[in-house]
């Protein structure tokens, strides 16, 4: 496909009024709001998970500086997430239309929870190596 032809997609896609995307009844429409509301929920739900089983075990007493790191690391990561977790709630059920651009921008939301958590899972992984994190913020 030329970049062209994408734009042309795109345009169509974007062009459209919600009205004629949402033409669905209503019970089909309140169904896929309650899927991608339970979908989101799940990759964020995941997302937190995957930050509790990051934290490692001190091998010994002299280890426990180096784990209080990467918990604190830990903290912000769910702090950050829980954030973006109530603001997207609130997001959803105030402004959320169900057309084709909103599950696009859903999508990419949650595609950038993802790599923030990829973000903040090497942070941890490189403080708790003993190198320093900094030079992601250099990227």
């Amino acid at each position: 496909m030329t970049v062209a032809a994408l734009m042309v997609t795109l345009f169509s896609i974007f062009s459209r009024s919600p009205h004629t995307i949402t033409a669905m009844p209503d019970d089909r429409t309140t169904h896929t709001l309650h899927r991608l509301e339970a979908f989101s929920d799940i990759v964020i739900g995941f997302c937190l998970a995957q930050l509790g089983l990051n934290l490692f075990l001190p091998r010994s007493a002299d280890d426990v500086i180096s784990v209080w790191a990467s918990t604190n690391m830990l903290i912000s990561a769910f702090v950050a997430i829980a954030l973006l977790w109530w603001l997207y709630h609130r997001v959803v059920s105030i402004y959320f239309v169900l057309n084709t651009p909103m599950v696009i921008i859903n999508f990419g939301m949650l595609c950038g929870v993802v790599l923030s958590m990829y973000f903040f899972e090497s942070v941890v992984h490189l403080s708790a190596i003993g190198q320093n994190p900094s030079r992601f913020l250099t990227l």
